[in-house]
């Protein structure tokens, strides 16, 4: 067996820990389960169970919310995947981070000022803090808070 995270998108504020294990164990025995601030992750001992959960909960209406589930993307180790950059966008460097940092929470943290439009966060090669990169849509409709 094989393990698998997912991760849970558009989580409701509703959702409590006991809600999500129920919801997900109905496709296999669950390793882990954290809730976040809006989304979750969920870890399988078995990736058949998580690919499941996927198929059966990607766009389920739940507590008020549609959730958005997929195999969730993790760290990495070694620098960022960069996309092309394109338009008048500003990218912005962020070290220094946890190790245990998902980008999924700096893209939700990087949203409080503007639209984010690619985040990637990465282990430093001495394993001692993560790095990210992030970039907004725009440079002029970005707010300063």
């Amino acid at each position: 067996m094989s393990r698998a995270k997912i991760y849970v998108g558009n989580l409701s504020s509703r959702v409590m820990q006991e809600d999500l294990e129920a919801l997900f164990v109905r496709y296999g025995q669950i390793q882990k389960a954290e809730i976040k601030f809006g989304f979750a992750f969920v870890e399988y001992y078995d990736r058949r169970d998580a690919e499941d959960a996927i198929d059966k909960l990607n766009g389920y209406e739940f507590k008020g919310a549609r959730l958005a589930v997929e195999y969730s993307k993790g760290p990495r180790v070694d620098g960022p995947r960069i996309p092309p950059r394109g338009g008048q966008g500003m990218r912005v460097s962020c070290e220094n981070l946890p190790l245990d940092t998902p980008w999924q929470d700096l893209k939700d943290w990087a949203r409080k000022a503007g639209n984010v439009t690619f985040v990637d966060v990465w282990n430093n090669r001495d394993g001692r803090c993560a790095n990210g990169v992030l970039e907004y849509a725009s440079r002029t409709r970005l707010h300063h808070k």
